[in-house]
């Protein structure tokens, strides 16, 4: 079997067994992609929070806010966590920032009170959890 032979025919075989995934393509209109995007993302971090989700859902921030303090209030609840408990959390869900979806620390609602402490502690968001 030749090279092109042989690349062909894996492309055929892949292509057929991928499985079926969601998709946000190009195409689609800016807030049917983050639909998109958002739905798989719940559907993969079932009933864990993430800190970007917890400034969104819980706290009602925006979008902007979310994406300019989120990676910083995510560090603030870590250490908050490592603190409280003795190590980082071994969870991991995904949270997206504008079209990419990324690894980020996940927290069940058990674990609730952590994030609202280090909340209260982070400058930025302490008037969010005041209100």
């Amino acid at each position: 079997m030749t090279t092109t032979a042989r690349a062909t025919t894996i492309r055929i075989v892949t292509s057929a067994t991928r499985p079926t995934r969601t998709r946000a393509s190009h195409h689609m209109s800016v807030t049917r992609r983050h639909a998109v995007i958002d739905a798989y993302i719940a559907r993969v971090n079932g009933g864990l929070i993430t800190a970007a989700a917890y400034l969104r859902e819980v706290l009602g921030a925006g979008e902007a806010f979310t994406d300019r303090f989120g990676s910083s209030f995510g560090t603030k609840v870590s250490k908050a966590y490592q603190a409280a408990i003795g190590r980082k959390s071994n969870r991991t869900g995904l949270a997206r920032r504008g079209y990419r979806i990324f690894d980020a620390f996940a927290y069940t609602t058990g674990e609730k009170r952590i994030l609202d402490q280090a909340a209260r502690g982070y400058d930025k968001t302490a008037p969010l959890i005041a209100a």
